[in-house]
């Protein structure tokens, strides 16, 4: 994670919203304006923004001092579940495209059924690459929800 994300964006946010429920607050029926915005930012960011958040989330983030146990194996599962789900989908079976996506990708399994044009073919395995990576992403999304 980025130091920002962790400890200033928060805080601003946190302050940004009492600013926006004290303006509310203070001027009843009152439209707020673009100037009006920005002032009530400027006043959230001089307390979201301050050297103590800084320096905190670069020691939260394990940047400065370098930590690099601030985050342990299970932090990345999520990514490299993803990735290996996706290649194990793509090696078990080669799609086959339905009838409505015959405009996206043909019935062409391999690089031999593509045709003999490199260009043609290079348009054919890219469109056959594309197809695959959707249907992976679509199997991953029904199968974890």
């Amino acid at each position: 994670m980025q130091p920002l994300d962790r400890t200033i964006f928060g805080p601003l946010k946190m302050h940004y919203n009492k600013a926006i429920n004290w303006w509310m607050y203070n001027h009843p029926g009152k439209r707020q304006t673009i100037h009006d915005v920005a002032g009530i930012l400027g006043a959230a960011y001089s307390r979201a923004f301050t050297l103590d958040n800084a320096i905190s989330g670069f020691r939260a983030t394990g940047i400065c001092p370098l930590n690099d146990e601030v985050f342990s194996e299970a932090d990345f599962y999520q990514y490299y579940l993803s990735d290996t789900l996706c290649q194990q989908l793509m090696d078990a079976e080669t799609p086959t495209p339905t009838s409505q996506d015959a405009s996206l990708c043909s019935a062409r399994t391999s690089a031999a059924d593509c045709p003999a044009d490199p260009n043609a073919a290079s348009h054919c395995l890219t469109e056959m690459s594309s197809y695959c990576h959707a249907i992976c992403f679509e199997k991953i999304l029904v199968t974890t929800f």
